[in-house]
Parts: structure tokens; C-alpha cells; sequence
């Protein structure tokens, strides 16, 4: 009790212009720690209508038992019949098959004994990946964010989603999920309700389980290495990874990085008004007994459906609590799709992944949880992999300064792509209507550099060769000529130049006819 007053007093001696928001925020937060799962309940059974059985749903699998590991553990039963959005009873693998795409769930093992649920998508809509003699294809590991699972990567469907685009492009496409979310709520001894199961934060979600990822994906596919796509927390673990395991240079054939966090020096985010009480806050939810950082809940998924289709009014209030925190961007947020995103959305994290976060805007280094200022920074001079960031100007979470600060320190570099969109935030990058044109036509771009005979014929010969040359003229291979042969041609595109491109240059896109403003990439 002494701890709670002697925080809430700090708060309010705090400057007089932050302290209802430090307030509001802090309590938000500190509600919903104390917010309890809903009882598992029988889930609906109108799903039958979109070709799906309503017996194969993930029906009452308890959070606290694991019942069903690797298989969607722990995501509770909605207490409710989705009649408005059915998408909202849906797990991944299940938003996957409804749309015509093969789907895959596979569990993993890491070192200190988490079960990591892997969702597969092998081909492309409406038919199977390749098998038998065909030609292997080139594998995509995306990775979430922090609060976020594998359905953050297929929500917005066809078309729109990553995955789906990246599947249908010839990609075979992998999805992680952290420990402690949704998919990945089990243990080979722990249980969810043992505090030693949320003692970990980014630092071991990039040390244990992206390698056991990795590992898996190229043992199941036989390829050598892959490309690794990560949003938000998903570059943080991949830079540890890295960092701290430096032979998972040589398994990773590129990488590209959504809104990077990794600096948070320049945070924008409300959530840094919760940094300057980081250890407390972690006293504080011990202290109540939430390990568990805002789990998925049944009252979460509840609040999904009956919260968000109230009126205009509710609407917007449940729109800002997404939006808070990363930053709003009304134009290119379909907000019909706000159920199902709250239903997946958070997913669960621990606290002291949170807290790892709210250290690391206090310091605006890149240090191993409880840091002193003596402790060394994860070491970037390790990583060898070739790489390519994203970003925007409204990203409260990424800021460009903090992106820069990343690109200056990383040795291999593959572009800097900026989103113009003045309103295009850290969200977006997933769920943006216009997604696939300021971003992802990029993404693909730059994953069409490597073709098929670099994939087959990737020795550590060539790819050093390739980094010498990167290191010498501190540009890539240009397409013309091109003095790297394995790459091939660079592909057919509409832009006017490639991320490859010999010289520096500044591309500019017509952004979607909603919006007259320009979007804009970087190509270093």
C-alpha cells in the first residue's frame, strides 16, 4: 500500500501539464491488470455458414490448464454468438482456411521449455504449396509486436494482409508467436499461473524463441536460410537475436523491419509517461498478482462485439483505446474490422516485457532488462544481415530520429523506406488501407532482389562476396550491370527505380486516390 501511495504521489508532483494524462494512462493500465478472464463458454455455432465446422473451433480451452498446446492454447471461448462479425470467433489457422489458403499449426520447443505455436501458410489461395520435386519456395518468418499474435498478419484478408500477399506471390510463410500469447500459453513444467513463467521479457523471446523458430522453419522446409519480416517488438527480438546468437546470421538471408523499435530515445508514445515508474509499475503488478500483461480475454472479446457496435460515440472511444498508444490514423483504419482486431488484439505479453520497453525509453540505449549504466549495449556490430527498414512520420512508437539511430548502426544495409503519408502510423503498417501501396509493394520489391538462384545457391562464399562489395561502394549490386550474377535481372516493376538501385535516390509513389499526399522511399 506504502509502494501504490508513494507512486501515486510522485505522479501528481509530477509537471502539472502531463499529470492527467500520466494519471489516466497509469490507471487504464493498472484497471486492466486487475481485469480477470471470462469463464470458458460453448462457442457459437454459426459458423457453419462460412464453410467452417463449429466443432473445430477452439471451443473452452482453459488459459490456466493448457489443454490444448500448440493448438490455439489458451485463447478463451466467446461468451457470445458473433452474429456481427463472425470473424471475431475465428483463430488464425482458422481466417486462413476460410479465405482458401492451406494452412499449418506446428509447435516448438525452446531451450528453457516454452511451446511456441508456428502458423504455416505453404501456397497460395486455393491451392497446396509445393511437394515432391517441384522447386522449394522461398521462405518468409513474419514476426508480431508487442500485445500482438499471428493473426495481426491475415486480418485484413486477401489482398490486404501481408501473409496473403506474400503467399500468393510464391512465398511459403511462416508466423511467430511469442511466449506468453495467445497461441503460445504453455510450458513443459511451468503453468500460467506460476509467476517463473512471466519471468521473461523481449531479451528472451529474441534469445530463445526466434532461434527454435528458425530452426524449426528451415528443418520442416530443408532451406538454408529465409527472409525475416518483423513489426514493432518483432525487430527489437530480431536485433537480440542477432546480437547475442551470431551464428542465426548465417539462417537469415535478409531482413526487413516494419516501424523498428529498437532506440526509443525519441518515444512520442503516452507510454512514456509510465517510463520514469518502470520499477514500480513492476512492483505494482506483481503486487496484484498480473504477471500477465493485458491477456486475451473472454470479457476483452465480449467488449469486442457489444463495446464497438453501440453507436458512433462508443465507436470512437473504442477506436482511440487501440490507437492511444501507437497513434491514430482514422483515414486508414477500416473501423468495420474493430471487432475482429480486438479479439485478437492484445494478446497477452508479461509485464516485464513492458517494462523492458518503458527501461529502454528511459535510457534510449539498447541494454538487456535491468540494465546499469555500466552494462554493455547489445552489440550491432555483430549482425551481418543485409537490411531494410520502414517507417512514418506519425509512428509515436518509431520515431524517424530512433529509425536513423538503428540504420546508422547496423553494417549491411538494403534501403530506408519512409511513408509520406503524413497521418500513416505504427499500426498502419499492418492494417493500413493503404497497406500494399505505400509498403508492401516495397516489401516485395526488395524480397524479388534475391531470386531463385540465390536461394538454391546461397554459399557463404557469394554472400560474402556480396557484403564486401556493400562495404566497399556502400551501395548495392546495381541492376545494370549487375556484379553480382546471382541475382539475376531486377525484376519488372512499375516504379521508376529498385531498391537495388546503383545510386542513392528518392522515389516517389502516387498514394491512393483517397489522399492527394505524397508517399516517398528512401533507397540508400
Amino acid at each position: 500500500m506504502n509502494s501504490t501511495v508513494s507512486l501515486a504521489g510522485r505522479i501528481m508532483s509530477s509537471s502539472p501539464v502531463c499529470s492527467m494524462m500520466r494519471l489516466a494512462t497509469f490507471g487504464a493500465l493498472a484497471c486492466a491488470l486487475q481485469s480477470t478472464p471470462a469463464p470458458p463458454a460453448t462457442p457459437a455455432t454459426t459458423l457453419a455458414n462460412r464453410g467452417l465446422d463449429p466443432a473445430d473451433t477452439l471451443g473452452p480451452v482453459s488459459i490456466e490448464t493448457n489443454e490444448i498446446p500448440g493448438v490455439g492454447a489458451g485463447r478463451p471461448s466467446l461468451p457470445y454468438t458473433p452474429n456481427y462479425d463472425p470473424d471475431v470467433a475465428l483463430s488464425t489457422p482458422q481466417l486462413v482456411s476460410l479465405h482458401g489458403y492451406p494452412s499449418e499449426s506446428h509447435v516448438v520447443v525452446t531451450e528453457d521449455g516454452y511451446l511456441l505455436t508456428l502458423h504455416r501458410i505453404p501456397g497460395g489461395r486455393n491451392h497446396r504449396g509445393p511437394s515432391g520435386g517441384a522447386a522449394a519456395r522461398p521462405v518468409v518468418f513474419l514476426q508480431h509486436g508487442l500485445l500482438a499474435s499471428s493473426a495481426d498478419w491475415v486480418l485484413t484478408g486477401p489482398g490486404k494482409s501481408l501473409a496473403y500477399i506474400l503467399a500468393d506471390s510464391g512465398y511459403d510463410v511462416w508466423m511467430g508467436n511469442a511466449r506468453g500469447n495467445t497461441y503460445s500459453r504453455a510450458h513443459v513444467s511451468l503453468s500460467t499461473k506460476d509467476s517463473a513463467f512471466w519471468n521473461f521479457s523481449w531479451h528472451e523471446i529474441g534469445h530463445y524463441d526466434l532461434p527454435a523458430a528458425i530452426d524449426h522453419v528451415l528443418q520442416v522446409t530443408g532451406q538454408k536460410s529465409l527472409f525475416y519480416i518483423g513489426h514493432s517488438m518483432g525487430t527489437t527480438t530480431f536485433y537480440v537475436m542477432l546480437s547475442t546468437r551470431p551464428e542465426y546470421n548465417d539462417k537469415v538471408m535478409a531482413g526487413l523491419l516494419l516501424a523498428p523499435v529498437v532506440y526509443l530515445g525519441n518515444c512520442r508514445s503516452p507510454i512514456r509517461y509510465l517510463a520514469p515508474y518502470a520499477d514500480d509499475y513492476q512492483y505494482l503488478a506483481h503486487l496484484f498478482g498480473a504477471d500477465e500483461f493485458l491477456p486475451q480475454s473472454g470479457a476483452l472479446q465480449f467488449f469486442a462485439k457489444y463495446g464497438c457496435e453501440l453507436a458512433m460515440f462508443e465507436l470512437k472511444l473504442c477506436e482511440n483505446s487501440i490507437f492511444v498508444i501507437c497513434g491514430f490514423d482514422k483515414d486508414q483504419f477500416n473501423s468495420s474490422m474493430l471487432p475482429a482486431v480486438l479479439s485478437h488484439t492484445p494478446a497477452g505479453t508479461s509485464s516485464k516485457t513492458v517494462t523492458h520497453f518503458a527501461q529502454s525509453i528511459l535510457t534510449g540505449k539498447f541494454k538487456p532488462f535491468g540494465a546499469t549504466p555500466e552494462t554493455p549495449e547489445y552489440d550491432l556490430g555483430k549482425v551481418t544481415v543485409p537490411t531494410a527498414a520502414f517507417y512514418a512520420d506519425n509512428d509515436l512508437l518509431s520515431d524517424p530520429a530512433d529509425v536513423q539511430q538503428l540504420f546508422d548502426k547496423v553494417p549491411m544495409k538494403l534501403g530506408k523506406f519512409r511513408v509520406a503519408l503524413p497521418s500513416f502510423n505504427h499500426l498502419d503498417f499492418l492494417w493500413g488501407k493503404s497497406a500494399k501501396k505505400l509498403v508492401f509493394d516495397d516489401v516485395l520489391a526488395v524480397l524479388a532482389r534475391f531470386g531463385p538462384e540465390t536461394m538454391r545457391n546461397r554459399s557463404m562464399a557469394v554472400l560474402a562476396y556480396y557484403r564486401m562489395l556493400v562495404q566497399q561502394s556502400g551501395r548495392r549490386p546495381g541492376p545494370a550491370p549487375n556484379p553480382w550474377p546471382a541475382l539475376g535481372p531486377a525484376p519488372a516493376s512499375d516504379s521508376s527505380s529498385t531498391p537495388f538501385s546503383d545510386e542513392a535516390s528518392e522515389v516517389t509513389s502516387e498514394v491512393p486516390s483517397e489522399s492527394s499526399t505524397e508517399s516517398s522511399s528512401e533507397y540508400l
